[in-house]
């Protein structure tokens, strides 16, 4: 019950940290705690994700993590890669996870879905290779999943040694909300 307590007071605290940004999620998360130290843990639960829901229908799409990984069998399952250095047709790997999406119901199904163009850019910036929808992410669920993550792969083109940097743009097929991130590397031949 100490934890339970603890988790919805950091979260309550956090979203009504600052009076200018009140709104559905404060106002759900100050009713979840309110509900909690009145011993009604169901309802409070429930007001808790109606305010998870609200902050995570108003914020942006983001990644809380991305990393290069040797691979990956779902989320929180991952081997990081060791290093960043790549040769030429090497398979390079990544791990992200996007929060902020969202999720359609469909016939009693909970749905997301991310179209993803990738490019690879040198370090002054300059764009050497891309592609539209280069990656296509589908999941469905007959529970609504906030813990996602996308395994993204493919072989490296033939580059010259010098670092680069690849970058992911993810759009979100439920909410229309596009987010980026970018992980760098090496070619080393």
């Amino acid at each position: 019950m100490h934890v339970r307590n603890f988790t919805f007071a950091l979260f309550a605290a956090f979203l009504m940290g600052q009076q200018a940004h009140a709104g559905p999620a404060s106002d759900a998360a100050q009713r979840a705690e309110t509900l909690l130290s009145q011993g009604q843990t169901e309802p409070a639960y429930s007001a808790f994700n109606t305010a998870v829901h609200a902050f995570w229908q108003s914020s942006p799409l983001a990644f809380r993590k991305s990393m290069l990984v040797e691979r990956a069998g779902g989320f929180g399952d991952y081997d990081l890669r060791a290093g960043s250095d790549f040769r030429s047709g090497d398979t390079f790997t990544v791990y992200a996870e996007p929060v902020g999406f969202g999720i359609a119901r469909q016939s009693g199904q909970f749905e997301i879905g991310f179209e993803t163009d990738f490019r690879i850019e040198n370090a002054s910036g300059q764009v050497l290779a891309a592609s539209d929808d280069l990656f296509s992410v589908k999941h469905r669920s007959r529970s609504q999943n906030r813990d996602f993550n996308m395994t993204l792969s493919l072989v490296l083109p033939n580059l010259k040694p010098s670092p680069y940097v690849g970058v992911f743009t993810v759009k979100d097929q439920v909410s229309g909300k596009t987010g980026q991130f970018r992980i760098p590397f090496n070619i080393t031949n």
